[in-house]
């Protein structure tokens, strides 16, 4: 027992010397400020105006550093992902922007399969392709005129792929294009044919396979990938197809960094394209203008309406343009959030006296707000980091915390004696109130700083934002506002009125009031009605034993319960959130998820390595090559058939020569019904398939093919296409396709010709990068090989986030185990793959953020405090209230993710505040524990509920946000202020009476030492008689004070 007393004692001790050396800190920095108030108003302003200098250089035109590209923002920089991307753009430059256009009959449901919707479905095509256009951008407020072309044609902003001259033979362009439905009723020339029956239609959809034989030869095993573009199909007993509710066209445009012309055209002509299907589709009004739409005509000549087909799209930016439209609205929302704040300071300080108000006060307080901010911005982007979207809720978190400081220093200010001197007055506040705030400070200060640990570059860069802005948060407190408090308190010591300090109060009429009788009616209580509240209800209230037994048991209960709710929480993340709930859009996805299922999942590339490292024409390697694709068909999150090998299809164009035919070919009437197909002659003897006994067309260094004095088209050297078996040996015609290869002598001359002469090699010439970039490549430079190829393969879709992380980890192990060159040497790739890598770290970091953060509050308020059990209760009510904020979340179908994370880090800094500030005031009281919980609720209680409840009134504005950014921030953050405020001024305070750590050392107000008249109280339990003795004391929170209250009322 001694042992335990002595150990008591010295933390007595240990926590007098502290609280000492920080209240006698801050009384001599406030006496000082007492002195000198408008010197440190004008150093302190001064200084914050010259941290804003990035600030004023904006002014002049140089825009702040901004990061806008999401995978710049929630990606961890050194994750596969990024590396992988870097590799993939080096090669084959950013990924094209993906736009979906789905057609359904009108009214939706009916069967597409027939002819009136494929000449819709062409007619569409034919007016986006030819007729629509786009001339100007709105990035940022103002409509700019494009720079690569205005206007701009559907062929200046469709991705391209490599210079292929059996693309333009076709009649289909060099703009890439995947599963065009028309595809299968297009011609060997390029046109189409839609002249077909119902019937026909629907034959030709089961066939698989397009009315052109160059597209879709007889014999080769390729055929259109019907699934995936045709949406609810039915099926009769036959398995046949009989219709179909929807049918997909995709178009691909190109992309480029985040702000760059292309990028720019291909956003603003997707937005036409949503304009032309209906106004609905796109913003009000547009963010672009063109043939669709423009701000001087309105609707354009370029629309497109139907009487038999519906057009649903879903264009690459669509969710990003929602995303800016509800963000725009809910801004706005904040924006009066944090007006509402600023108004509730003023109506609480605005006492209707006008001596005794402090609405001039309360606008400095704002001020000093004002200016953190601005040094945040300023300092921040200075130092290079850049803003993002993240970084829009500061000056929210930053005010709330500021208003918070606000209220406790001038609710210490309020509490000290009215005959002490300006000084006196001050120097007691900075004391008292300093010490507090510091707490608050430095706990939220370093919660950030530890923060920018995060491998989250979004959540790095807004805790570097919020770490200096709460520094300078604290340092304006106490200098910027406490030269006004200095002021404040001269002008109501001179008896002068607020706002017009140079008048002097001469009447006892109010200042709100016009009837000198209303000032009784009108006037607050000493201390506010707020406090007089908690003296006369709210203290006495918990004064029972049993009534504060109740108060821990159902926390502890609602503690259980909520951990039980945490417990169910699961990681997840749907872009979808982002579109808000009346938009538009919402339409596409349901069909989509209606008629698409799994079949509406995004495509993958699988890159395979440089022919330096891994040679393909060797037969060996083209096995492996071979494998790869088979691996990657199998893997169970990839669809089956929608992968397109070209390897294959290189193997299966040589591979044809060899067969049997029965030639159907336009420009080729054959002299038999069937032939080898390398023989097939013409009535004139020329040969039907020459690509098969010569060489590549030979072109011009313009690309056009070179004639002979006959008008006959040059070739390549004479030499008859064949395939080998493992060993090298030439194989028959006639063999089975499998196990065959390239001979490796020809590899690269074949493929080459294949690519540029072929429409099928045509259709993936984009997915090689040759060593030489040359428009028509020589023998020579084919010889040298390429950089990289890929293949391209749908995944199903996956909605869940870990069924995404698996996706991709299981497609890479898959990839990696061909042994396509070296370790991952190939790789597979998508954009989304970025996301996936941040949703597999996401729990991780959630974890390691708040156990940093939970870790800053336990070490810096145990150093300001000095007292580990005072500590070690305002970590567990931080601590309860986090699980209560996880347990909502889960109640309120939220989930974890990047949103969710980043709030949950900043509801540490901001619960702290709540319990701190009692606990410090529990602290510093003397008597029994009732008597300080008393003491604590009644000093501290009226700050902590004005800064709880300011925040929450302006969260309460986003409560219909449309946004999920700012839905989010509505739901924790009330959870924040309710769980907070809570804990802090109900189960904390009642903690403390029964279990509270004992009180610092009492020490002279004015120069930190301990008073000799004043021995150091023992807290032991204090008996019947001494707790029947402290209810009629006249101390701080009892009966008599809350009596004495009553009278001064």
């Amino acid at each position: 027992m001694g042992c335990i007393d002595a150990s008591s004692r010295a933390m007595q001790r240990a926590s007098r010397t502290i609280q000492s050396g920080f209240y006698h800190t801050f009384y001599a920095w406030g006496a000082f400020v007492a002195r000198r108030p408008k010197l440190v108003i004008l150093l302190s302003l001064l200084t914050g105006l010259a941290c804003m200098t990035r600030l004023w250089i904006a002014l002049g035109g140089e825009a702040l550093p901004t990061e806008t590209e999401q995978s710049n923002l929630w990606v961890p920089p050194d994750s596969q992902a990024v590396t992988d991307k870097d590799r993939y753009e080096e090669l084959f430059g950013r990924p094209t922007r993906r736009n979906e256009i789905y057609f359904t009959t009108d009214p939706k449901g009916g069967n597409v399969l027939t002819n009136s919707t494929f000449k819709e479905i062409l007619r569409y095509d034919q007016s986006l392709k030819t007729k629509l256009t786009a001339t100007t951008y709105d990035e940022d407020g103002s409509y700019e005129v494009l720079e690569v072309a205005s206007p701009a044609f559907y062929l200046d902003v469709c991705a391209r792929g490599a210079q292929s001259y059996a693309a333009d033979n076709a009649g289909v362009g060099d703009c890439i294009q995947f599963s065009n439905p028309l595809e299968l009723f297009q011609l060997n020339d390029g046109s189409y044919q839609l002249d077909l029956t119902d019937e026909e239609i629907l034959e030709i959809v089961n066939s698989g396979k397009g009315l052109s034989t160059v597209l879709y030869p007889p014999n080769s095993a390729k055929t259109f990938d019907v699934q995936a573009v045709f949406g609810g199909i039915e099926y009769d007993a036959a398995g046949n197809i009989v219709s179909a509710k929807a049918v997909k066209v995709v178009y691909q445009m190109n992309d480029d960094e985040s702000g760059e012309p292309i990028e720019l055209a291909s956003a603003a002509f997707e937005d036409q394209m949503n304009y032309m299907i209906g106004p609905d589709w796109t913003l009000d009004p547009p963010i672009s203008e063109g043939s669709a739409w423009t701000r001087d005509g309105g609707e354009g000549p370029v629309d497109f309406e139907s009487s038999s087909v519906d057009l649903y799209p879903e264009t690459h930016a669509a969710i990003g343009v929602q995303l800016r439209g509800s963000i725009g609205g809910d801004v706005s929302s904040l924006t009066i959030g944090i007006m509402l704040i600023i108004v509730y300071a003023l109506l609480v300080l605005a006492r209707c006296h006008p001596v005794r108000s402090q609405a001039l006060l309360a606008l400095a307080g704002i001020a000093s707000c004002g200016l953190a901010i601005g040094v945040s911005y300023g300092l921040t982007t200075g130092f290079g980091v850049p803003l993002n979207p993240v970084v829009n809720v500061l000056p929210f978190i930053l005010l709330g915390i500021g208003v918070d400081d606000m209220f406790v220093l001038l609710n210490s200010l309020e509490a000290t004696d009215d005959d002490l001197s300006v000084e006196e007055k001050i120097g007691q506040t900075m004391g008292m109130a300093g010490v507090s705030i510091t707490v608050t400070s430095l706990t939220d200060m370093f919660a950030f700083l530890l923060g920018v640990s995060s491998s989250l570059p979004a959540l790095s860069d807004f805790c570097i934002f919020a770490f200096i802005g709460i520094l300078f948060d604290f340092f304006f407190q106490i200098t910027f506002f406490a030269g006004w408090m200095v002021l404040d308190t001269r002008r109501q010591k001179a008896n002068r009125i607020d706002g017009f300090p140079f008048i002097k109060r001469t009447t006892d009429t109010v200042a709100c009031c016009c009837f000198p009788s209303c000032g009784r009616i009108f006037a607050a209580p000493a201390g506010g009605r707020l406090r007089w509240f908690i003296t006369k209800f709210y203290v006495p209230a918990l004064q029972p034993a049993a009534v504060r037994a109740i108060v821990i048991a159902v926390f502890f209960g609602l503690f259980g319960f909520m951990a039980y709710a945490a417990s169910n929480l699961e990681q997840d993340f749907d872009y979808r959130w982002f579109v808000p709930s009346g938009a538009k859009l919402h339409e596409t996805f349901e069909l989509k998820d209606e008629w698409y299922g799994s079949y509406s999942g995004p495509p993958v590339w699988v890159v395979t390595p440089d022919s330096e490292v891994f040679d393909y024409s060797l037969i060996p390697e083209q096995g492996r090559l071979d494998n790869l694709a088979q691996i990657v068909q199998e893997n169970e999150w990839i669809l089956p058939s929608s992968v397109t090998a070209w390897y294959a299809l290189y193997r299966e164009y040589v591979w044809e020569c060899g067969q049997v035919v029965a030639p159907i070919n336009t420009t080729c009437i054959a002299t038999n019904a069937t032939c080898l197909k390398r023989e097939c002659t013409d009535a004139s003897g020329e040969l039907c398939y020459p690509y098969c006994s010569f060489g590549k067309v030979q072109r011009s260094s313009t690309g056009e093919p070179l004639i002979d004095a006959n008008n006959n088209t040059l070739r390549g050297a004479a030499l008859d296409k064949y395939l080998v078996d493992s060993e090298g040996n030439a194989l028959p015609d006639g063999i089975p396709v499998e196990g065959s290869y390239l001979p490796p002598a020809y590899f690269w001359s074949w493929l080459d010709q294949f690519l540029s002469d072929d429409p099928r090699g045509a259709a993936v010439a984009s997915n090689f990068v040759w060593r030489a970039d040359s428009y028509v490549r020589s023998e020579a430079e084919v010889a040298r090989g390429i950089r990289g190829a890929r293949f391209r393969a749908v995944y199903e879709d996956i909605e869940k986030a870990q069924d995404q992380i698996d996706s991709m980890t299981s497609l890479r192990s898959d990839v990696e185990s061909a042994g396509v060159g070296d370790e991952n040497a190939s790789y597979p790739y998508m954009f989304a793959y970025l996301f996936y890598e941040q949703y597999a770290v996401i729990v991780r970091e959630a974890i390691v953020n708040l156990v940093l953060a939970l870790t800053a509050v336990f070490f810096i308020t145990l150093l300001v405090m000095g007292n580990l059990g005072a500590t070690l209760l305002v970590l567990l009510c931080v601590l309860m209230v986090d699980v209560d904020i996880l347990g909502l979340m889960w109640l309120w179908d939220l989930t974890i993710d990047s949103v969710t994370i980043i709030n949950l880090v900043l509801a540490i800094g901001l619960t702290v505040d709540y319990s701190a500030h009692v606990a410090h005031a529990f602290l510093m009281a003397q008597g029994t524990h009732l008597e300080r919980m008393n003491h604590a609720l009644i000093e501290m209680g009226t700050a902590v509920i004005h800064g709880a409840f300011s925040t929450f009134l302006a969260v309460l504005v986003l409560a219909g946000a449309d946004s999920y950014i700012f839905t989010v921030f509505f739901k924790q953050f009330f959870g924040i202020c309710l769980f907070g405020a809570t804990h802090g001024l109900v189960f904390l305070p009642v903690v403390l009476s029964f279990i509270g750590p004992s009180a610092s050392e009492p020490f002279d107000k004015q120069h930190g030492k301990r008073t000799q008249d004043e021995p150091v109280q023992e807290m032991t339990k204090p008996s019947h008689a001494d707790v029947k003795e402290t209810r009629t004391a006249n101390v701080p929170g009892t009966a008599a004070a809350i009596s004495a209250g009553q009278q001064d009322v």
